[in-house]
C-alpha cells in the first residue's frame, strides 16, 4: 500500500513537472523583423508620423529609436499593440529608409486573433501639408527571427 505522503509527494512531481513544461512553452516566442520595402514616397516628401497596430502580437523593440520622435508603443495585455511616433522638429523627419527592419514583434498563439501588421505613416513636402499612406499585411515584409527566450510575463 502506499502512503499518503508518497501519494502527495506524487502529486507534487506531476504538479511541478506540468508546470515547468508550461512555462518552457511560454518561454519560446516567435519573433519577426518587420519592414515596409516599398513605402512610395515623393524623393522630396519626408516621413513625420506613423501609427501601427499589431494584432496577436507585442512589440518587442524599435531597432533604431531616432533623435527628435516622440514614440509611444501600448503593449496592451489583450495582444493588440499600438505603436504611434510623431517627429518633433521638422529636421527629423525621416526617409522611407527608416522602414527597413525598424521594429522586432512577438508573435502570439494565446490568442484567437490571426496575426495583423497595419497602420499609416504621414509624409510631407513642406511640413504644413500631409499626405497619409496605408499600410497593411501585404505591405509589410515580416521576416521570421531565430527562437529565442524571454522572461515569464
Amino acid at each position: 500500500m502506499i502512503s499518503r505522503a508518497k501519494i502527495a509527494s506524487l502529486a507534487l512531481g506531476v504538479i511541478f513537472a506540468v508546470l515547468l513544461n508550461g512555462a518552457a512553452t511560454r518561454l519560446q516566442s516567435r519573433q519577426v523583423l518587420l519592414s515596409v520595402p516599398d513605402l512610395r514616397i515623393a524623393p522630396d516628401e519626408r516621413v513625420v508620423a506613423f501609427h501601427i497596430d499589431v494584432v496577436a502580437g507585442r512589440i518587442v523593440r524599435i531597432t533604431d529609436m531616432p533623435i527628435g520622435w516622440n514614440i509611444s508603443i501600448n503593449n496592451d495585455p489583450s495582444w493588440n499593440t499600438q505603436m504611434d511616433a510623431s517627429v518633433i522638429v521638422a529636421a527629423a523627419a525621416l526617409n522611407a529608409f527608416f522602414f527597413k527592419d525598424f521594429a522586432v514583434v512577438e508573435q502570439t498563439d494565446r490568442s484567437e486573433l490571426p496575426f495583423e501588421v497595419k497602420g499609416e505613416v504621414s509624409v510631407s513636402r513642406d511640413f504644413s501639408q500631409v499626405r497619409r499612406i496605408q499600410v497593411g499585411m501585404k505591405d509589410f515584409a515580416i521576416r521570421q527571427m531565430a527562437p529565442t527566450h524571454q522572461r515569464e510575463p
